[in-house]
């Protein structure tokens, strides 16, 4: 959500519109918008999550705040649309732009457009091929389209510009996990874990390698981890040890 919430600011920030009138007044209007849907989210955090599964495998029934939180957001999606509307004119008179290409492709990921993205991504890298940002997104986009083998490619260059980052380390050992490479998932994903020790994510990803490579005894290491870090996360790695 925040970093959905800095891109939008991004690109809606009045600053950006300073030769435009009337673009920079429409900017200002999104922005409010903008603002009022964070704050409504950071006051209703659980909002801005998706209905719980229950145990038929169906969404749980919302509950009677809930339609307060979709309104926020649609709001945000609408905010969205907003911004693809906006970047794509700054494309059109500036077809060059590496940056408006990576937060637009950005912007499709946040809705889920994940072809749109990664064809944005893709012009972003052609671009700017130096830009760790750009290849971690590309290699989001082509794991959530299937793609993992080439999303390793995209998130090793990703690693290559940028080696401290631990998001691209955990985003790479779920893509070699997905491909049954597990030792090298482990790999990856324990480095995310050296960069950045108290990593959620990245605890329950190396409980699920350790399950994969028969070895219950250090998932369940990571499972007492996880009880310090994050409740929800312990639980779903928990059913997984005992499924």
């Amino acid at each position: 959500v925040k970093q959905a919430y800095r891109d939008l600011v991004y690109v809606w920030h009045p600053d950006r519109f300073v030769q435009n009138t009337r673009l920079q007044q429409k900017a200002e209007a999104m922005l409010k918008e903008i603002n009022a849907a964070y704050e409504t989210i950071l006051a209703n955090p659980q909002g801005a999550a998706a209905p719980a599964a229950n145990n038929t495998g169906t969404a749980a029934n919302p509950s009677p705040g809930d339609g307060r939180h979709r309104s926020s957001r649609g709001r945000a999606r609408t905010g969205h649309r907003q911004a693809i509307l906006a970047l794509k004119k700054l494309l059109r008179q500036n077809p060059q732009d590496p940056e408006a290409y990576y937060n637009l492709g950005m912007t499709y990921l946040h809705l889920g457009r994940n072809r749109e993205a990664l064809d944005s991504l893709q012009k972003a890298a052609g671009l700017d091929p130096r830009s760790a940002s750009v290849h971690l997104g590309r290699g989001v986009a082509l794991s959530r389209l299937g793609r993992d083998l080439q999303a390793v490619d995209a998130f090793r260059l990703a690693l290559g510009l940028n080696p401290e980052d631990p998001l691209s380390c955990l985003n790479l050992g779920i893509a070699y996990r997905r491909l049954g490479r597990h030792r090298r998932g482990m790999q990856a994903i324990i480095q995310a874990i050296r960069l950045k020790p108290d990593y959620p994510e990245a605890h329950y990803e190396l409980g699920l390698a350790n399950l994969s490579l028969k070895n219950r005894a250090m998932a369940l290491e990571e499972y007492k981890i996880l009880m310090k870090l994050d409740m929800k996360l312990a639980q779903k790695l928990f059913g997984q040890i005992y499924k």
